[in-house]
């Protein structure tokens, strides 16, 4: 990571979309394990044991760790933490609840905690519902220098 080998990075967007999608994926081979959405690798079952997705809490942990990290990396940098949606998947219900419940878990993060927001549905992409229309980005950047100021 350049940015923060080089301490170039003056403000840094943190987010858990792959806390909500992905899983710990433990190769057959017994090599250390990935984390990555199970989807994203044709036959994964074929070279990974699919585990879970990771609990809210251990979560919320992982970032404390990587942000107290970070700000020993980057001294002058501000942060801020905007928390993935996941209202847009109806036909998962379960990924709506984890990402509040990730929310509440991650108010002990050392950062802004931007509040979850629901994406209108002019802002979301037809067949892609992990990116979003450049107005939404607008409004997730107007967001995160508000909170970082």
């Amino acid at each position: 990571m350049p940015a923060v080998r080089d301490g170039a990075s003056d403000l840094v967007i943190l987010d858990n979309f792959l806390e909500l999608r992905a899983k710990l994926m433990l190769p057959l081979d017994g090599s250390t394990g990935l984390f990555f959405p199970p989807v994203t690798v044709a036959n994964a079952a074929s070279f990974f044991e699919v585990g879970p997705h990771i609990e809210p809490q251990e979560a919320a942990t992982n970032w404390v760790r990587l942000v107290a990290w970070l700000r020993l990396s980057l001294p002058r940098a501000k942060f801020v933490f905007l928390p993935f949606p996941g209202e847009q998947y109806e036909d998962k219900p379960q990924i709506g609840v984890t990402a509040n419940a990730m929310w509440e878990a991650l108010k002990v993060i050392d950062c802004p905690l931007l509040p979850v927001l629901k994406i209108p549905s002019e802002n979301l992409l037809p067949n892609d519902r992990t990116h979003f229309a450049a107005a939404q980005y607008e409004t997730y950047a107007d967001l995160a220098l508000s909170a970082a100021e």
